[in-house]
């Protein structure tokens, strides 16, 4: 038996006005044909399918094509809305799609209901979806079981799913949350709640062969105890996961353990953050192997550069961000104007140039000397007037 689990597409997600829309298709070209060239059973998407609740139609058109391949190709496909997602769009139809082997669970009243994957052998696999956990939803639901916060209503919902388990076939749960073993670095990854509150402790979800989470956009392992994985994102969502590998995890039953390994994902366009002086960003060889990447770029110039994106553009086609810290203002720091220099407009001119580059020097005497000549030309004349 072999089993894809993925998690967080964010379909329809744009960064710095860069649509990310051709880079999913080409990464949902690649899941289908793994899941198709090589067997699989099932495959396990643990939420954030789209990057907003209502989604742009592009994405829902490309979300719909590669739901068709899998009934085509008769491979079970099991869904659970992640917190971007919108749980009542996503369970749209969801009875229907089911008599096809599409199972959207997106409903706390079908928890405790296993999906069966067999294989070919007749070996069997129970797996069970938990949607995002809304703690103000669960409670309404749910009433009279002392449920409070985020990690009430998420062990109380496992606890449920947990007691309707069949311990003679091997299990695994699907959720998306947040355990709190690893912090959040990705600045793509969205906080679930404000504070801790979102944090679920990982001993909640103790009891199952195998447990597929989503929310975390790396790849990583917070609990073998446990049994616990988090496959990543479908692709780089910031530049704060630039240099990170993307993949999905392949599940393979072996007699009745369940072993992963991770498939990695092929970027269409690598994400990358590069820095430098402005000259050897035009120039210099080193920066060569970057042309074809999504940039960060970092200029570390002190001096007021003119032109920079459109010069940059030149040689790097697909900029997304460019920063130049010593432009940077910073009220609290050195350059910090009193009213004193307010009132002097030679030291506001003198503090402009320190904040430029303009060291000490013939350029320097030079600018003094002509902001001086006009500053008086301009006296004189409101002196006639």
């Amino acid at each position: 038996m072999r089993i894809l689990q993925t998690s967080d597409w964010h379909l329809g997600k744009s960064i710095h006005g860069q649509d990310l829309l051709p880079d999913q298709k080409k990464l949902l070209d690649d899941l289908k044909n793994e899941l198709i060239s090589n067997d699989h059973d099932a495959l396990l998407i643990a939420g954030d399918i789209y990057d907003r609740s209502i989604p742009p139609t592009e994405a829902v058109e490309l979300f719909s094509d590669f739901i068709e391949s899998m009934v085509e190709n008769k491979i079970i496909t099991i869904v659970i809305p992640g917190n971007h997602d919108s749980s009542s769009r996503l369970d749209f139809a969801s009875g229907v799609l089911e008599m096809s082997g599409i199972y959207f669970r997106c409903r706390y009243d079908r928890i405790t209901e296993p999906i069966i994957v067999q294989d070919r052998e007749g070996n069997s696999v129970q797996v069970f979806a938990l949607p995002f956990v809304d703690e103000v939803v669960v409670k309404a639901e749910f009433p009279g079981n002392d449920i409070r916060t985020h990690q009430d209503a998420t062990a109380f919902l496992v606890d449920m799913i947990r007691g309707s388990k069949d311990p003679s076939i091997p299990s695994i749960l699907v959720a998306h949350t947040y355990t709190g073993r690893e912090p959040l670095r990705s600045d793509s990854e969205r906080e679930l709640l404000v504070g801790n509150q979102g944090l679920v402790d990982i001993e909640v979800f103790h009891g199952f062969d195998h447990v597929a989470l989503g929310h975390l956009h790396r790849s990583q392992v917070p609990s073998r105890t446990n049994n616990i994985q988090y496959s990543g994102s479908l692709m780089t969502y910031s530049f704060s996961e630039a240099g990170q590998e993307k993949s999905s995890n392949v599940l393979e039953l072996d007699g009745d353990v369940i072993v992963s390994r991770d498939m990695v994902h092929k970027m269409p366009r690598k994400f990358s953050v590069i820095e430098g002086e402005m000259n050897d960003l035009l120039m210099d060889t080193r920066y060569e192997g970057y042309r074809d990447h999504y940039l960060s770029v970092k200029i570390i110039d002190k001096a007021l550069l003119v032109d920079i994106h459109r010069r940059l553009l030149e040689r790097f086609a697909h900029i997304l961000e460019i920063d130049q810290p010593a432009l940077h203002v910073d009220a609290a720091g050195p350059d910090h104007i009193t009213r004193e220099d307010a009132d002097d407009p030679s030291k506001l001119f003198s503090l402009f140039l320190d904040r430029f580059g303009w060291a000490e020097g013939k350029e320097r005497d030079l600018a003094c000397s002509i902001f001086y000549d006009i500053r008086k030309d301009i006296e004189r004349k409101e002196v006639r007037s």
